[in-house]
C-alpha cells in the first residue's frame, strides 16, 4: 500500500512535468534467449515514455493473469486503454485453503493492477494488447499457478532492473526503481512458495535459476546480482521467440516490440 499511496501522491506533480516538457505448463519449454545477459536495454533513442509502454504491456499481462485467477474475470475495461485488443483464455484457478498462495495470488492481483495505473498516470498511454493466457496453462491448478507467475516476477525484476539506470530525470529514475523494488518483493514471495511446495520449472533462459531448494533466490553466483534482461531478452520470452507469439499473438504495443 505504501508503494500506491506515495505514487499516488506524486503523479499530479509528474504530470505537469511531462506536460512542460521536462524530461507453467506451456511455459515451462521456453528457453529462449540464450547467450549471457547483458544491462543495456532499448538503446539510447529509447524515450522514457518508449520504456514505460514496454513495461505497461508487461503490467497488463501480469495483472490480467492474476485477475483471472483470482477473480475468474478480466480487470476493468476502463483500464484497458481505448482500443484493446482480444484476450483469449484465463480461468479461476482452485487454490488450497491451507496454503498462503491464495493470499499471495489476491495481493499480486492488486498491486499489479496498481502498476497499471500507475505507469498510465505517469505517461504511459499504450493500449493494452492483444493477450493469449491460455499460452500459458489452462489455469485450473495452483501448481500451475504458481509456475507462471514465478517466470512473470523473474522476467520484470529483470526488465524493470535494466530500465533504471536508462531513465531520463529523477523522477522517472525513481519511479523505476520503486516498481522494481516491488516486483523483487514479489519474485521473492513466489520463490519461496515454489520451494515449499515443490514447484519446480525449466530455466525461461541461459540466465535464469528456477526456484529450488538450495536456490531461493534468482541471482547471479559470482556477484549475487539480479539479471537485467534487454528488451529483446525480455521479449524472447514472452513471445517465445523472436517474433510475436505465445502470450502476445500480435505483439507488443509501443515503440519498442
Amino acid at each position: 500500500m505504501l508503494l500506491r499511496d506515495n505514487l499516488a501522491a506524486d503523479l499530479g506533480r509528474r504530470r505537469f512535468l511531462k506536460t512542460a516538457g521536462i524530461s507453467g505448463v506451456g511455459l515451462v519449454g521456453l528457453m529462449m534467449a540464450e547467450g549471457q545477459l547483458v544491462t543495456a536495454a532499448a538503446g539510447p533513442t529509447a524515450s522514457d515514455i518508449d520504456m514505460f509502454n514496454f513495461a505497461l504491456n508487461l503490467e497488463y499481462l501480469k495483472a490480467q493473469f492474476y485477475s483471472f485467477a483470482t477473480t475468474g474475470k478480466p480487470i476493468a475495461t476502463a483500464l484497458q486503454g481505448a482500443k484493446p485488443g482480444a484476450t483469449t483464455g484465463g480461468a479461476a484457478v482452485t487454490f488450497d485453503n491451507t496454503s498462503k498462495t491464495s493470499t499471495l495470488a489476491a495481493e499480486l492481483a492488486a498491486d499489479d493492477l496498481a502498476h497499471v495505473q500507475v505507469l498510465q498516470a505517469a505517461g504511459a498511454n499504450v493500449d493494452m494488447p492483444a493477450l493469449a493466457l491460455n499460452a500459458s496453462v489452462a489455469m485450473g491448478a495452483q501448481t500451475d499457478f504458481l509456475q507462471v507467475a514465478r517466470a512473470f516476477e523473474d522476467v520484470a525484476v529483470s526488465a524493470y532492473a535494466s530500465m533504471v539506470p536508462l531513465m531520463q530525470t529523477k523522477d522517472d529514475f525513481n519511479l523505476v526503481a520503486q516498481l522494481l523494488a516491488t516486483e523483487a518483493q514479489h519474485a521473492g514471495a513466489v520463490r519461496k512458495l515454489c520451494v515449499e511446495q515443490s514447484v519446480t520449472s525449466a530455466p525461461l533462459d541461459a540466465a535464469d535459476i528456477p526456484p529450488d531448494a538450495t536456490h531461493y533466490f534468482s541471482l547471479d553466483v559470482t556477484h549475487a546480482e539480479v539479471a537485467a534482461r534487454t528488451t529483446a531478452q525480455v521479449l524472447a520470452i514472452v513471445y517465445g521467440g523472436t517474433a510475436p507469439g505465445l502470450f502476445f499473438p500480435l505483439g507488443f504495443n509501443g515503440n519498442i516490440k
